[in-house]
């Protein structure tokens, strides 16, 4: 272990296993625990604009079953241990983290292997995480700063652009997703090119790097493609306006200005 504690070139090792995973490991001996974080090249940027929240469908749904382990194993493992690991995805990637005492790291990251590798995607899993989410989505529709937010966005970028959408999806998209299309983004998309994991707490340098590298290092998708870039986007030319009614809200705008007269305006009222 380094003398320095502090993050640093010095004390986080970088290791690229052989099918491009990069492993960076950081020892922390001040308490008994590990996290473990990291991301793939599998974000929103990467769905059909028409098919807006599959990305984010398909990460929620890796921790709700896999081809070795159902809904009640997969966290039976994670309470047994009294560890905790989630997944998520945003508009260029797709993260995850997880926290477990040192020793059980090789059990995080298992399980970690088996949710991004080999998830089943099981319908009544699928059917209660949309029921979820579109709940969610409906609450925010009296959400003055999320609805003055995405009615901002989708001003400013075009519908082609990813930013014009919300990782969540629509009220509209999400019901029409399928278990078949979330099968599919998953089989093309996730794979090792890109992928960043990150170790750090009481754990051995190499010993942490093997352990990525046994449940992880011999991932392959000759499939997933080239990272994703944004489309070009030119500056607002004309002055944009927006109003969105919230039900039994306040009114509340604001306009973005830019160089002359140029401003992207959006408002909310209530009834």
């Amino acid at each position: 272990m380094a003398t320095n504690s502090l993050p640093g070139p010095d004390t986080i090792t970088r290791t690229t296993l052989d099918n491009g995973i990069t492993v960076l490991v950081y020892e922390n001996h001040a308490a008994q625990s590990v996290v473990i974080a990291g991301s793939l090249r599998s974000g929103s940027i990467y769905e059909d604009r028409r098919r807006s929240g599959l990305a984010g469908i398909t990460a929620d749904a890796l921790m709700r079953g896999t081809q070795h382990r159902d809904f009640d194993a997969i966290h039976e493992t994670l309470e047994n241990i009294a560890a905790d690991l989630s997944v998520d995805a945003g508009v260029h990637k797709t993260g995850f983290n997880g926290k477990a005492l040192a020793e059980d790291l090789p059990v995080l990251v298992d399980l970690l292997g088996d949710v991004l590798r080999y998830p089943s995607f099981p319908a009544e899993q699928v059917e209660r995480l949309r029921g979820e989410i579109m709940v969610g989505l409906q609450y925010r529709q009296q959400d003055t700063r999320y609805r003055a937010g995405r009615a901002f966005r989708e001003n400013l970028y075009p519908f082609e652009h990813p930013y014009h959408h919300s990782t969540s999806g629509t009220l509209d998209t999400v019901p029409t997703l399928t278990i078949d299309e979330m099968h599919a983004f998953h089989k093309k998309h996730y794979g090792p090119d890109g992928m960043v994991v990150v170790v750090v707490g009481a754990v051995n340098t190499q010993e942490a790097i093997d352990t990525v590298r046994a449940r992880l290092g011999d991932w392959r998708n000759a499939d997933q493609p080239a990272a994703s870039t944004l489309p070009d986007l030119g500056p607002v030319e004309e002055i944009r306006r927006g109003s969105v009614t919230v039900r039994g809200e306040i009114t509340v705008g604001y306009c973005d200005g830019r160089a002359g007269a140029n401003a992207l305006c959006v408002g909310l009222s209530g009834s």
